[in-house]
Order: C-alpha cells, then structure tokens, then sequence
C-alpha cells in the first residue's frame, strides 16, 4: 500500500487505501480464474471451463472502475511522488491483471475444444509450467501491492524455467503431430493453452517489475530480458 502515515487529508488516505484493496481484489479473481482454468484443462472439466468463462465480466468492471478511481484521485488531489507513481502504476497493473483473467477464459476456451476429442500423451512439463506461472501471478501481485521487492525479484527468476518447459512442450508436440496427423487439430489447441500459460507469466513478470518500480522509483522492465 502507499505510504499513508505522510497525508494529513485523512480522506484522501481513504481513497489510496480504496485503490488498494480494488486492484487486490481484481487480482484475486483474475489469478482464482486462471487457476481454474488450469484446473478445468487438466482434467478436462468442461463445466468448470464454462464457469470461468463467465467470470470474466467481473474483472473487466473492476479494471473499469479502478482506472476511473485513479483519473478522479489524480484529478482532484493532484498527487506528487511516490502517490503519483503509486497510482499511474495501478493504471499500468490493471491491464496486465485483466488480460490474465483472458487468459483463463481462453484457456478454457481450449479446454472446451479438446473436450471433443482424445489427445493421448503425457503433459507433465505443462503441468509444471502452468503451476510455476501461477504462482509467478500470485506473487507478483503480493509483490505489487505490498511493495516486496525481494519477492518481485524471486518472480522474475521464475521466468527462464516457465522459458523452458514452454520449448520442451512446443518441441514434443510439433512431434506427435508430425507422427499422428489425426491429431494435429487437438495438438494446435494445446500448443495455444501452453502459449497462453507462458504469456500468463509474461504478465505476471510485468506485475513484478512495477512493484520495483515502486519501491526503487525507476523503471526497470526489460533489463536482463532477451
């Protein structure tokens, strides 16, 4: 949260700590959707696929409603340093947090498609990959709304291993589809769910980066990324 002890407007102070617990709520569904939408892919569970798809509407009125808190904050109080970058940030983190809550419905999207058909083969390094970007946006988000700077550090070491596991499974799926082109229209839908995971870490490596930004006051994205 942003330093609050510094505001004699103790108004004010209730509208940072509003913009807080907003963006930390949105941040909870949209990493509760993703979760689920991993869940539903892994064991197929088409009603839990359809559930998510629904959630989403939820996240899009908070990134709405969040933004339009911000604009009016920053209208009113005209805001200077770390309060100032504290909420331009917000502004930032809540398109990351809602594109993460497409990405579930996606996801789940995909789970639907696959429902159709059998796909043989073992998925373990996605299963791994999907559960490190999990919690890569469950802590990045902390990181972010808590200003951790350690844990937003430990997120980004994450990110080569997700790297990893995401070639791992492309590789070994451009494979069976070359061995089996029964399968090639199912194997597309899971290379998209693999894709998409991968760049739900992407987002979350974003989230992580704004929380150092908070806290160091420059901004360091990219730095060290190929």
């Amino acid at each position: 949260m942003p330093d609050l002890k510094s505001h004699t407007d103790k108004i004010f102070d209730k509208e940072l700590a509003e913009v807080s617990h907003r963006i930390e709520r949105m941040g909870t569904i949209a990493g509760d959707m993703l979760a689920a939408s991993v869940r539903a892919f892994n064991t197929r569970n088409t009603t839990l696929a359809r559930e998510i798809m629904d959630e989403d509407t939820q996240v899009n009125r908070l990134e709405k409603n969040i933004d339009q808190l911000c604009l009016e904050i920053i209208a009113k109080r005209q805001p200077m340093a770390s309060d100032l970058r504290f909420l331009v940030l917000v502004m930032k983190a809540v398109v990351d947090i809602e594109r993460i809550g497409d990405i579930a419905v996606n996801v789940s999207e995909r789970t639907m498609d696959l429902s159709r058909g059998a796909l043989t083969g073992s998925w373990e390094e996605l299963s791994e990959m999907g559960a490190i970007v999990l919690s890569m946006v469950r802590d990045g988000m902390r990181a972010f709304v808590e200003s951790d700077e350690v844990l937003a550090c430990e997120v980004l070491k994450r990110d080569a291993e997700v790297d990893r596991l995401f070639v791992k499974v492309f590789a070994d799926l451009i494979e069976l589809m070359g061995n089996r082109p029964d399968v090639i229209n199912l194997g597309i839908h899971v290379q998209s769910v693999a894709k998409w995971i991968e760049r739900a870490g992407d987002h979350a490596m974003n989230l992580a980066e704004y929380a150092i930004f908070r806290v160091k006051g420059h901004d360091g994205r990219h730095a060290g990324r190929s």
